[in-house]
């Protein structure tokens, strides 16, 4: 054993680990600073980005507004009639605005091109006579593919001679398939 010498307590310098303490604390809140910088920025961008589609919907909305009240006055003082032929080409369909009028439809099949325009030229004719001389307005959807080419020539030329006899009737053709696949 030691003789002479008192043992004092083992001395422990903190000066080191608290330099290091102090030293990780800096870096963590740096850390944490640039992570909350990085998700404001991020936030404001989404923000902008959020008001961008907002004001886009609020564009949208004040046309379709505009449409809508455009498409009322419309319907209040003229006649839409879509004529479309079926799928299987058996029929005409006809609608008046968005709603299929069921019982007006025109048979193509089995039917001869004047049965087919004195039928067309009839329920153009009861239309007339429930107007006010309200223009009548005709889209003719026709698919190529499900319809004779005398048929659509008979209607066509149908919607012309209705067209030329009363001022009120306007016709237009809609294509629903390619011009490259007519019969």
């Amino acid at each position: 054993m030691r003789r002479g010498r008192k043992s004092r307590g083992a001395e422990i310098n903190l000066t080191p680990l608290l330099d290091v303490l102090f030293t990780i604390l800096f870096i963590v809140l740096l850390a944490s600073a640039q992570t909350e910088a990085d998700l404001q920025a991020e936030n404001a961008q989404s923000i902008a980005e959020m008001q961008q589609q907002v004001d886009a919907m609020g564009e949208d909305l004040a046309d379709t507004q505009q449409r809508l009240e455009s498409m009322e006055l419309y319907h209040r003082e003229a006649v839409v009639l879509t004529l479309a032929n079926t799928a299987d080409g058996a029929t005409l369909a006809v609608s008046e605005g968005s709603r299929k009028l069921e019982d007006q439809g025109i048979a193509l099949r089995d039917s001869g091109t004047e049965r087919l325009q004195r039928s067309l030229t009839d329920l153009i004719d009861r239309y007339l006579e429930g107007t006010d001389n309200q223009p009548i307005y005709i889209v003719f959807s026709v698919d190529r593919e499900h319809i004779r080419t005398a048929q659509y020539k008979a209607i066509v030329s149908t919607l012309d001679q209705l067209q030329l006899n009363y001022k009120e009737i306007f016709w237009k053709l809609a294509n629903t398939t390619d011009e490259t696949s007519r019969p």
